[in-house]
């Protein structure tokens, strides 16, 4: 107990420390809390855009900010069948988030640029604590690092924090956190959930960080869940200088 107490101390100074490095050279947006979506997805305005503050739901100006490196579960994915969430896990993500960065609460995102859906990709900052690894440190949302094209070089593991993120995944579940509770664990990890209840099939590969080795899309569970490392393609996995975990499977690579 004595162990996991100090290492938690430990991980918390990490945190704030990786954000302040983070932080020199990339744009940081100045902001204002003005919606809480789930439990990793907040709509923010401008600090100082006034009429964005006093009337978010009509302004062009807020910003929806898809907070990068971790997946909580889900609260309302959209099937043919309707809205479908991950019941008390979604609800009690959400929940943590929204006490933790509030309606009104002043925050620094880190950019990243934006996703298909036109969502900031970004990393959320409130007096020096990564608050998307913190989410993460608490058991409610897993570590969800994807890495693709140009991107996928050695630096990109440093830049992103990955290994703090794992580091706290591993902590949450060591200790039954959050998703890890022992009595009562999140049976299906949000991307899972996803793929499933939209009929989708796995498309991105999969590498273990510890061992530096990846596998094919459906080959996932073969990785533990803190560890994962998503790959748009087998080309970005081998950029990055993971190896294929079945060498025979090597030749394969070429048409990819």
């Amino acid at each position: 107990m004595k162990l996991l107490i100090l290492g938690w101390i430990a991980l918390s100074s990490v945190c704030s420390y990786s954000v302040a490095r983070m932080a020199a050279g990339m744009q940081a947006i100045e902001g204002v809390v003005v919606k809480n979506v789930d439990g990793d997805t907040v709509y923010v305005c401008p600090v100082d855009d006034f009429s964005c503050r006093q009337d978010p739901s009509s302004s062009e100006a807020k910003l929806k900010i898809r907070m990068i490196g971790m997946d909580a579960p889900e609260t309302h994915v959209p099937t043919t069948s309707g809205m479908v969430g991950q019941g008390p896990w979604g609800e009690k993500a959400a929940s943590w988030l929204a006490k933790t960065i509030p309606v009104g609460r002043n925050v620094k995102v880190l950019e990243f640029g934006q996703d298909k859906y036109k969502r900031v990709l970004g990393r959320i900052v409130v007096d020096g604590l990564d608050i998307n690894l913190d989410m993460v440190r608490q058991g409610f949302a897993i570590p969800y690092i994807i890495c693709s094209a140009e991107e996928c070089e050695s630096a990109f593991f440093e830049e992103q924090n990955v290994r703090e993120y794992v580091q706290a995944c591993e902590l949450a579940q060591q200790e039954g956190r959050g998703i890890f509770d022992f009595q009562y664990p999140l049976k299906e990890m949000p991307f899972e959930f996803r793929l499933r209840v939209q009929h989708r099939k796995a498309d991105k590969w999969v590498g273990n960080l510890d061992t530096k080795t990846f596998y094919e899309p459906s080959d996932y569970r073969r990785v533990d869940v803190c560890k994962r490392i998503f790959f748009m393609s087998a080309k970005d996995a081998l950029r990055a200088g993971f190896s294929h975990a079945l060498p025979n499977r090597l030749p394969l690579l070429a048409v990819f």
